[in-house]
């Protein structure tokens, strides 16, 4: 597995406390869930894998698991920020929480500004079905890098051009995978099915 958790956006943070939207304890349950697994998890202790994020039904806000969330053996509330605005052009996104945002966070956003109707996001390592789906699925490009506002505008074209899909292989991301839905139980029946 690559050593890759450090974060290559702007990275604007206000560490506070945030209200969460209702839906984080079934995004927390899934995400336990898939650490119980092993497709969310750490690489050592100082660098964790894998990530979740929700859009709030009511307020449109988004909120993802924070940075090196991967590496405790469960998430709790603490574990999440809310995004307030983000800029792909300007590599900037801001954030406020207890911890600063996910090095994914853009390729998550990247997800919600191209399907609006999305509600629920997950980035999840798999070496069996990165390598099993690598190319014959939707696959971003191996020249892209994860966390960079290039993959932002790969997964933003990619989706605007086949928005009837839920899974995209990162074939720059070794290993790495994203689903999304705009339910928690069709993501769930995604993923371990």
């Amino acid at each position: 597995m690559e050593k890759e958790s450090y974060i290559k956006f702007n990275c604007q943070h206000t560490y506070q406390s945030v209200e969460l939207p209702q839906q984080i304890d079934m995004l927390i349950e899934l995400g336990n869930a898939l650490k119980h697994k092993g497709l969310i998890g750490k690489i050592d202790d100082t660098m964790g894998f894998g990530n979740i994020s929700v859009k709030d039904t009511k307020t449109e806000l988004i909120y993802i698991s924070a940075s090196k969330t991967g590496i405790p053996c469960k998430y709790t509330k603490e574990h999440f920020c809310r995004i307030d605005e983000w800029n792909a052009e300007k590599n900037l996104v801001v954030s406020r929480g207890q911890m600063p945002a996910s090095s994914e966070t853009l390729s998550h956003l990247a997800v919600y500004e191209a399907l609006a109707w999305v509600r629920y996001v997950v980035h999840i390592h798999s070496e069996s079905l990165w390598q099993s789906l690598l190319d014959k699925g939707l696959t971003s490009s191996q020249d892209i890098k994860y966390g960079t506002k290039e993959m932002y505008f790969e997964i933003v074209r990619l989706l605007r051009e086949c928005s009837n899909q839920n899974l995209l292989v990162m074939g720059g991301h070794k290993n790495g995978l994203i689903f999304w839905d705009q339910d928690i139980a069709s993501l769930k029946k995604s993923i371990f099915t």
